[in-house]
């Protein structure tokens, strides 16, 4: 799969005892915390992932061409699974080692973790990566490559204007509650 958005519908559960299915995708995203299901049964779930090289931090390793999942919990029961190329609304993060897809457990960041927690309408795109800080963002576009913007402004203790390049973000509609 191309690099993009994609909402992935899950079937869980259907087998003969009871299911209980987690779902991580890319580095270790946190999609679908573990979700029960009795036996012949079946629970569905969806979620958005944002699929893109490098899967994890910015500058990390480019990880697996295309879009990763993995199934785990107690029990972990998969029935079926359909993936969609979407366009959704999407946070982006920015930030450091706090926030960053984190490759190796037992690390995480909390960006990590926000997807389980929002509907399929909107993608979390987490461009955190470790060490950096929010002028890293601004200095470098490899950390943000959204396309920068030019800005001019003057430093408080100089009178000469400095620009600095700024990611821009595309608007998007107002997000309704699940």
């Amino acid at each position: 799969m191309a690099p993009g958005t994609y909402r992935v519908r899950l079937l869980l559960g259907g087998g003969t005892q009871p299911g209980s299915t987690a779902v991580t995708a890319e580095t270790r995203r946190t999609m679908l915390a573990e979700t029960p299901d009795a036996a012949g049964r079946t629970v569905r779930r969806s979620f958005t992932v944002d699929v893109r090289d490098p899967e994890g931090e910015p500058t990390g390793a480019p990880g697996t061409p295309g879009l990763d999942l993995v199934l785990g919990g107690a029990a972990p029961q998969l029935a079926s699974v359909r993936v969609e190329r979407v366009r959704t609304p999407q946070i982006l993060l920015a930030g450091d080692s706090t926030v960053c897809d984190q490759p190796g457990e037992p690390y995480a960041g909390w960006g990590q973790h926000l997807p389980q927690y929002l509907a399929d309408r909107l993608s979390v795109a987490n461009y955190a990566d470790f060490g950096e800080g929010s002028q890293s963002f601004l200095d470098n576009p490899a950390l943000f490559p959204s396309g920068p913007v030019s800005t001019t402004a003057t430093s408080s203790s100089s009178s000469s204007p400095t620009t600095t390049r700024r990611p821009t973000a595309t608007p998007t509609a107002p997000i309704s509650p699940r």
